[in-house]
């Protein structure tokens, strides 16, 4: 096992996905996946087992749902049914499931590229401030290099201040008005009821930061919610920029140091793709995907594939959103 340098563009030609029966769901979502050069790349090299064979069969087919393929077993194993007739499904959540199954089978065959310590451990701080660090969420191979965001957590409450770190491969925000708003809102001080000082629960505010980021970034808009048992879409038109810069107070203090003096690439990204969902609950109506493709925008309806304009681009209801690092050509 080695670490390797990844290469993250990729030109591949876009082709559509058969859609037997409610399939449109993880039609898309492989769609985003296919998106992710350095996926592509990483599958190219390695046979694999489930996980990677069905990454490959996604990458170079058009028939996802074979029966006995490695997708069909894959696919049962998310659905916990012989797919024989298949009900509408997230498509959020089946893009968060693959790569979490893709996490666990890649650990053995790439090292990370850095892995910050997960151990939890207390010491001393200036004027006896006592401090605690705890490592909730790492990921296990170079996945969580390649996608996603690492956080920074701080609460602090009568002298005492507690550090979780954690990783995330997709970012769930909510359905504001504008995505950079959504950003802010996520990253803005919260207030915690239940912190725990010396076995006394007392309240405190935490504050998030991004503690390291990943050449592509997926975020999720939660555009459904519950309200007096059901389930309810937010319907709203949310405005998402194609070039995203996440700014620079979002970011930990170290990073944040490391961004101002070039130590670092500027964490600017553009948009890559899109899911949209068309209807009024996440378990019926149809997604479609969006993807650039080598400049060109593409709009995927299962297996028709049409090109698009930046004015059709920019007006989708975005249910996810893929943004890859601008000027960043390996891992």
């Amino acid at each position: 096992m080695e670490t390797k340098r990844v290469l993250l563009n990729c030109q591949y030609r876009v082709i559509g996905f058969s859609n037997p029966s409610n399939c449109c769901f993880l039609n898309s979502a492989m769609q985003i996946v296919k998106a992710i050069g350095g996926l592509q790349n990483i599958s190219s090299e390695h046979r694999g087992e489930n996980i990677l064979r069905s990454l490959q069969e996604v990458c170079g087919n058009s028939r996802l749902m074979e029966p006995k393929s490695a997708f069909w077993r894959l696919l049962e194993l998310y659905l916990g049914y012989t797919p024989r007739a298949i009900r509408q499904n997230c498509a959020c959540e089946f893009l968060r499931f693959f790569l979490t199954q893709l996490d666990e089978e890649l650990e053995g065959l790439y090292t990370r590229v850095h892995v910050d310590e997960g151990d939890e451990w207390v010491e001393v701080g200036q004027r006896n401030q006592s401090q605690s660090f705890n490592f909730r969420a790492k990921g296990k191979s170079i996945l969580y290099d390649l996608i996603g965001l690492g956080f920074k957590t701080e609460a602090r409450a009568k002298g005492h201040s507690s550090m979780t770190y954690q990783e995330e491969l997709i970012i769930s925000v909510q359905a504001e008005t504008k995505l950079t708003q959504a950003l802010d809102n996520y990253f803005s001080y919260t207030k915690i009821e239940s912190f725990i000082v010396d076995g006394v629960p007392t309240s405190c505010k935490a504050k998030t930061w991004i503690s390291s980021f990943r050449p592509y970034l997926i975020l999720h808009i939660q555009r459904f919610r519950v309200e007096n048992g059901n389930i309810i879409k937010v319907k709203k038109f949310i405005e998402y920029p194609k070039i995203l810069k996440i700014p620079l107070r979002c970011l930990s203090p170290s990073l944040k140091l490391l961004v101002e003096n070039g130590n670092c690439l500027a964490p600017d990204y553009e948009l890559k793709g899109i899911i949209e969902h068309h209807g009024e609950s996440a378990n019926s109506g149809h997604y479609t995907a969006v993807i650039n493709n080598a400049g060109t925008w593409l709009h995927i309806d299962d297996q028709v594939v049409r090109p698009v304009s930046v004015d059709f681009v920019r007006n989708r209801i975005a249910y996810v959103l893929l943004y890859q690092q601008v000027n960043r050509e390996y891992l």
